[in-house]
């Protein structure tokens, strides 16, 4: 009986420790961003955009994954849970990416520049 406690304490522990990455979140505000021209802060939000976007769309498709490797865990054979991404780093890197965007997009009005054809991003 007590091996067996002990195996399962340790699964646990390697379930917390293998549950995914840690985000690596963007910046809000960074030096010189009042002094980037208009040119410089589409440039910025639109690959900012197509970062957050190719994030996003990895996300959905780790949700589904994990959604099989969850029922696969419940169902067949509990080491599947190893596998499964429960931190969402793609998604919370791909939000704060938008709150990036949303930042630029307060400075480049600010500056009276153009932003109707600046991408609009759902957060995740």
């Amino acid at each position: 009986m007590r091996a067996a406690t002990l195996v399962f304490l340790f699964s646990l522990l390697a379930l917390t420790a293998c549950a995914g990455r840690e985000a690596d979140l963007a910046v809000l505000a960074q030096t010189g961003d009042h002094d980037k021209s208009c040119q410089q802060l589409a440039g910025k939000v639109h690959s900012l955009a197509a970062a957050a976007r190719h994030k996003i769309d990895r996300n959905h498709g780790r949700d589904a994954a994990d959604l099989v490797l969850g029922a696969l865990g419940t169902l067949l054979w509990w080491p599947a849970w190893l596998a499964l991404d429960v931190k969402n780093a793609d998604g919370e890197e791909a939000n704060s990416m938008i709150d990036r965007i949303d930042y630029l997009r307060d400075v480049a009005e600010g500056k009276g520049c153009p932003i109707s054809d600046w991408p609009q991003i759902a957060r995740y």
